[in-house]
C-alpha cells in the first residue's frame, strides 16, 4: 500500500461526528483487535464473505446499488468487484491530482465521489443540487469510505428500520460492540448467522430505554456523564429517513440512580404505564390482567412494544410527576407493598432541578398537613382539596388554609416562613403543579407508613387514569 498507510486506517481513533463513519470505525477497530494477523484487505474480505455468502447480500437498507446489493453482480463477482474497488481506493497513487479536504473527516487527501451506494442518507447523482458545486456525490477520502464498509457489522434491525447509537463514552462502545459486532462474529463462527441482527424491541422509544437499563445494570461503576442518542434510519429505496431519539444526561443519571437503589420500584412503576387495550392493572399484585369474566395475567413479552407513557414523557421532556402521584396513591392503599420515595425525590432533583431546600420544605408541609388532618379525623377532606387544585391559585388557597389552621391549633412552629414560601416553595420558574404532586406523594407515603387506607375523591384532579390517557396528551 503506497498512497495510504494501512495502520492509519486501522488504529485511527479519530471521531468525525458522523454516526455512520464513527460506527464503522468502531467495528473496524474491534475486528483489528480480534484478528491481529489480518491486514485491512483481509478484513474487507472477511466481512465481504459474511455479506455475500452468509447474509446473501441482504444489506439493501444500508447500501443502495452497491457492488454487493446491485443485481448486476452475482455470486463471486460481488466480492471480486468489491475487492477491486477497495484496492483502487487504498492504493491509489497521486498522479498529479490535487489533494482536497474530505467532507467528513476534514483530512487532506485524494477524494472519491460517494453516494447512497456506500454512505447512508447522502443523496445521489440524480439530484445535482443536493451537493455543493453540483457534485455527483459527497467527496470522501479512502479512510472514511473504508470505515463505512464495516457498518453492517455494527447496526441492528429495530422494527422495520436500522439503528445505531452515538458512542460518547467507552462504556457505550463496550455495550454496543457486545450487542452487535461480537454477536455477529460469534454467529458466523457457529454457522448460525442469517443477516443483520434483529433487536428484541421494535418500538424505538422503548428500545432506547431498555438499552439504557442494560448499560446501567452491566457496569454502573464506569458510568459518568453519559447521555444516549439513538439513530433509527433506513437508506432503502425511495424513502430514506432518520429519526433521532435521545435520553439526555439528567434523565440518564436519574435512571442510573433508581436502577441501582430501588430497581424493583422503578420497574413496577414503568410496567404500570404501558398502554394495553382491554386490560386492567392489578395494583395489589402489580401486573396487567386481561379484561373479562376470568381475568388472566398478561406476560411482559406481550406488551414490550406497546406505547409506554413514562418513556414517552421522559423522552419528550415532559414531567412524569402526575404518573408518580397516581402510582403512589395506588400503593398507599395496598399495604402489601413497600414504598420507596427515592424514585420521586431523585426525579425532581435530578431532572426537574428542584433544590434540596424546596424538597425538604414540601416534606415539612406534608407532615403538618397530615398531623392536622389526622387530629381532625378527616384526612380525606385534605386529600380531596389538594387533588382538586387544578389551578395555581387553588393550591395556594389550600395551603393558606393549612397555614391558618396550624396557627389556630397553637402549634409553635409555622407551616413555612415567608422567605421559605417565596424562595423555596414557589421560586421563579417553578411549575406550581410539581409542588402539588410532591405534596400528595409525601402524604400517600405517610398514609402507607401509618397503615391508613382511604379512597380519596379525585374527580377534580388532573392526575389522569392510565386507561384514559391518550397519546395526544403525552
Amino acid at each position: 500500500m503506497n498512497a495510504l498507510k494501512e495502520k492509519d486506517i486501522i488504529i485511527s481513533d479519530y471521531t468525525t461526528g458522523d454516526p455512520f463513519v464513527d460506527a464503522g470505525n468502531l467495528a473496524l477497530q474491534a475486528l483489528t483487535k480480534r484478528f491481529p494477523d489480518k491486514n485491512i484487505f483481509d478484513l474487507i474480505k472477511f466481512v465481504s464473505d459474511i455479506y455475500v455468502d452468509t447474509w446473501k447480500g441482504k444489506i439493501n437498507s444500508l447500501y443502495l446499488n452497491s457492488k454487493i446489493t446491485n443485481p448486476a453482480f452475482r455470486g463471486e463477482a460481488k466480492k471480486t468487484e468489491t475487492m477491486k474497488l477497495f484496492e483502487n481506493y487504498l492504493t491509489h497513487e497521486n498522479d498529479n491530482i490535487s489533494l482536497k479536504h474530505c467532507r467528513i473527516c476534514g483530512e487532506k487527501s485524494i477524494l472519491f465521489t460517494t453516494g447512497r451506494d456506500s454512505l447512508c442518507l447522502s443523496g445521489s447523482g440524480a439530484f445535482v443540487n443536493f451537493h455543493h458545486s453540483h457534485e455527483k456525490g459527497l467527496q470522501l477520502c479512502a479512510f472514511c469510505i473504508t470505515k463505512l464498509f464495516f457498518l453492517p457489522m455494527i447496526v441492528i434491525y429495530l422494527g422495520g428500520n436500522l439503528a445505531i447509537i452515538d458512542f460518547n463514552s467507552d462504556s457505550l462502545k463496550k455495550f454496543w460492540l457486545k450487542e452487535t459486532l461480537n454477536k455477529n462474529v460469534d454467529k458466523k463462527g457457529r454457522n448460525i448467522s442469517e443477516g443483520i441482527l434483529k433487536y428484541k424491541y421494535s418500538n424505538p422509544v422503548n428500545a432506547i430505554f431498555n438499552m439504557a437499563s442494560d448499560i446501567i445494570t452491566e457496569d454502573p461503576s464506569e458510568l459518568k456523564d453519559e447521555s444516549l442518542l439513538l439513530y433509527h434510519f433506513t437508506n432503502f429505496g425511495a424513502s430514506p429517513l432518520c429519526d433521532i431519539y435521545s435520553i439526555p444526561n439528567p434523565v440518564f443519571k436519574y435512571m442510573n440512580y433508581v436502577i441501582n437503589h430501588c430497581s424493583r420500584d422503578w420497574y413496577i412503576f414503568v410496567n404500570r404505564y404501558y398502554l394495553i387495550k382491554k386490560s386492567k392493572w392489578d395494583a395489589e399484585n402489580q401486573y396487567w390482567l386481561k379484561s373479562g369474566r376470568t381475568p388472566e395475567k398478561i406476560e411482559k413479552n406481550d406488551y414490550l412494544n406497546n406505547h409506554n407513557i413514562v418513556f414517552e414523557r421522559l423522552i419528550s421532556n415532559k414531567t412524569i410527576l402526575p404518573l408518580l402521584c397516581r402510582f403512589f396513591k395506588e400503593l398507599s392503599s395496598n399495604h402489601k407493598q413497600n414504598l420507596n420515595i427515592l424514585i420521586a425525590d431523585r426525579y425532581v432533583m435530578e431532572v426537574l432541578k428542584m433544590r434540596k431546600e424546596q424538597v425538604n420544605l414540601i416534606k415539612k408541609i406534608a407532615n403538618v398537613v397530615y398531623e392536622i388532618a389526622n387530629n381532625e379525623g378527616n384526612l380525606k377532606k385534605y386529600l380531596t382539596r389538594f387533588e382538586g387544585a387544578s389551578k395555581a391559585y387553588q393550591l395556594r388557597h389550600v395551603l393558606l388554609k393549612v397555614i391558618k389552621q396550624n396557627y389556630i391549633k397553637g402549634n409553635k412552629e409555622p407551616v413555612c416562613r415567608l422567605d421559605e414560601y417565596v424562595d423555596y416553595l414557589f421560586p421563579d420558574g417553578q411549575y406550581w403543579g410539581e409542588v402539588r404532586d410532591m405534596l400528595l406523594i409525601y402524604l400517600y407515603e405517610k398514609m402507607h407508613d401509618e397503615g391508613i387506607k382511604i379512597e380519596a375523591d379525585d374527580q377534580e384532579s388532573e392526575i389522569a387514569e392510565t386507561e384514559n390517557i391518550t397519546l395526544t396528551s403525552i
